[in-house]
């Protein structure tokens, strides 16, 4: 759906959106937060190019209930975009991007707390759940976050054909930032994935997909069932989980796989 801005400053949201995207950037959040600005600016009736310092600073007040994150990133892209307008020639006023202290430790498991976790997604009984059950996708999954680093959703996205066993690799084509990376495998990750795909093989697919984790009638699997199954295996192995925010998460393998 096309968005349509009221400000004078629409055609430039329209040209730095175009290119942000042609160098490979998704920017729907550059895009929400340009439609905000847009609305302050056109209630200020601004006729000429150029972002003030005066608004600027408005702008740039923290708003209540608002997030260090949400504040950081809505005055950083606003900055971008008037550097974007100085290299047009306008003359645009750079606000300052707040320092902000992050107080946040992911939690890093041990290599025996890793072992647990696998130890319990491998008894993962399916006769005790749901025919439609995830439960033989958990222990490759969870195998393959800790061995790859890769975020819950980019190994959800996973299709058959980016995984390349011969050669060891993973092919990410939809990552994070919109970049396509090449990820690497170890040997034993490799007979990890070998083994859940001859189980796989044997799903009674009701839909054709080349998702490389699926549901057995080949739903995709989401990140919210992936954790779901993460907190049960968890409290079976008694790693204390401290809460909504300390965690541990399902994503605190990533920060793991990178100490490990």
């Amino acid at each position: 759906m096309k968005t349509f801005y009221y400000s004078i400053y629409g055609p430039f949201f329209e040209e730095y959106l175009a290119l942000k995207r042609s160098l490979g950037f998704k920017c729907n959040h550059v895009e929400y937060a340009f439609r905000r600005f847009d609305r302050f600016i056109a209630n200020e009736e601004k006729t000429s190019i150029g972002l003030t310092e005066e608004l600027c600073n408005r702008w740039c007040v923290k708003q209540p209930n608002e997030s260090n994150k949400s504040w950081y990133n809505r005055i950083e892209i606003v900055r971008n975009f008037s550097s974007f307008l100085q290299t047009l020639d306008y003359t645009s006023f750079l606000p300052k991007l707040p320092k902000i202290k992050n107080t946040y430790t992911p939690y890093i498991y041990s290599k025996e707390e890793i072992a647990l976790l696998f130890k319990e997604a491998d008894k993962l009984d399916t006769n005790a759940t749901c025919y439609n059950s995830i439960v033989l996708v958990i222990p490759c999954l969870f195998r393959l976050l800790y061995a790859t680093g890769l975020r819950l959703g980019e190994a959800v996205s996973l299709t058959c054909s980016d995984i390349n066993l011969p050669e060891k690799y993973l092919l990410l084509r939809n990552s994070k930032n919109g970049k396509e990376r090449i990820v690497p495998i170890s040997d034993s990750l490799t007979e990890v994935c070998k083994d859940y795909l001859d189980c796989r093989k044997r799903f009674p697919l009701r839909r054709t997909t080349d998702l490389f984790f699926v549901h057995p009638n080949g739903e995709q699997c989401t990140p919210r069932q992936a954790y779901r199954w993460f907190r049960k295996i968890l409290s079976k192995t008694g790693i204390p989980h401290k809460g909504k925010y300390q965690g541990p998460h399902i994503h605190h393998l990533r920060h793991t796989f990178s100490v490990h």
